[in-house]
C-alpha cells in the first residue's frame, strides 16, 4: 500500500452522516468466536470484529487529518463488561475501533448502506472498504449486484471488499469482492473515464468462515458469483 498523507479525505460531510457516526471498540475473535458470530443473526458489533479479525492481514494505516479531526468528537459505544466510556476509550486497552457511519450517497430505495472503518488511536486503516448493505426487502441477486457495484465505485483506498447483505429479518451474507482498475485508454480510446472489473463472491457466513479456518480454498465454497464493469468515482490510479 502507498503511503498516504491527506490534509483532506475520502470521508466527505457531503457523503457520510458524520455526526450520526459513532466508534465501536474492536477486539480479535479467535476460530470458535468467529463460527459463533457466523452462526448467529446479524449485529453491528460482532461484523466489526469478524470482518476486522478477516481482513486485518491486508490494513495499513494512513494519515487523514480531516478523518483524525473527526475521530475525536465522535462518542464511543459503552461496553458494560469492561467499563469503557466516551471517556476513557482513547486509552482504554481495545487499541482498535471502528467507526460506523451511513453513507447516504450510496443509499437506493431497496437499501441503505453503512461504511465501517477501522482506526488505532485517530489513524484510520485502509486496504480492505468494508460496508454493510441493509434491505429494507428481501433482495434478490440483481438487486444486490446494483447495490455492490454503487459500495465498490465508492473505493479510493483499497482494491478489496467485504461486504455484509442484511435482510430484514437479520439474517446475512458476506459479500468478497476485488477491482481490477483499468487504464482509460485500454477502455475507450479517447475517454479519460477510469474503469474497474470487480468480481464478487457471495457465501452464507458460516460456510466461509469454516472455510477460512480450515485452509480450505474459497473456490470449493459453495458461493454465487457475480461480475461487473464500472465507471470509478473516485481516483485508483496508483493501483495501475
Amino acid at each position: 500500500m502507498p503511503r498516504i498523507h491527506r490534509r483532506s479525505s475520502s470521508l466527505e460531510p457531503h457523503s457520510l452522516v458524520l455526526e450520526n457516526g459513532h466508534l465501536i471498540g474492536v477486539s480479535d475473535a479467535d476460530p470458535v468466536e468467529l463460527l459463533e458470530i457466523a452462526k448467529a443473526s446479524y449485529t453491528e458489533p460482532d461484523f466489526a470484529r469478524l470482518s476486522y479479525s478477516v481482513s486485518k492481514i491486508r490494513l495499513r494505516t494512513y494519515v487523514d487529518e480531516f478523518f483524525s479531526s473527526i475521530i475525536e468528537t465522535l462518542p464511543v459505544e459503552s461496553d458494560d463488561s469492561t467499563g469503557s466510556s466516551s471517556e476513557t476509550a482513547l486509552t482504554n486497552e481495545q487499541p482498535v475501533r471502528c467507526l460506523v457511519v451511513d453513507n447516504d450517497d450510496l443509499g437506493t430505495r431497496l437499501a441503505t448502506i453503512q461504511e465501517y472503518k477501522f482506526v488505532t488511536g485517530t489513524a484510520p486503516f485502509a486496504g480492505v472498504g468494508v460496508y454493510v448493505i441493509y434491505s429494507k426487502d428481501n433482495l434478490g441477486d440483481k438487486s444486490k449486484q446494483l447495490a455492490l457495484e454503487k459500495v465498490a465505485q465508492n473505493l479510493d483506498l483499497s482494491t478489496y471488499l467485504m461486504v455484509a447483505i442484511v435482510q430484514p429479518d437479520q439474517s446475512w451474507q458476506i459479500a468478497l469482492g476485488y477491482l481490477n482498475v483499468h487504464s482509460p485508454k485500454s477502455m475507450y480510446k479517447f475517454s479519460n473515464v477510469r474503469y474497474a472489473s470487480v468480481s464478487f463472491a457471495l457465501f452464507d457466513p458460516v460456510s466461509l468462515i469454516s472455510s477460512i479456518i480450515t485452509g480450505k480454498t474459497l473456490k470449493d465454497v459453495q458461493h454465487v458469483s457475480l461480475h461487473s464493469l464500472i465507471p470509478l468515482t473516485r481516483d485508483l490510479s496508483f493501483y495501475k
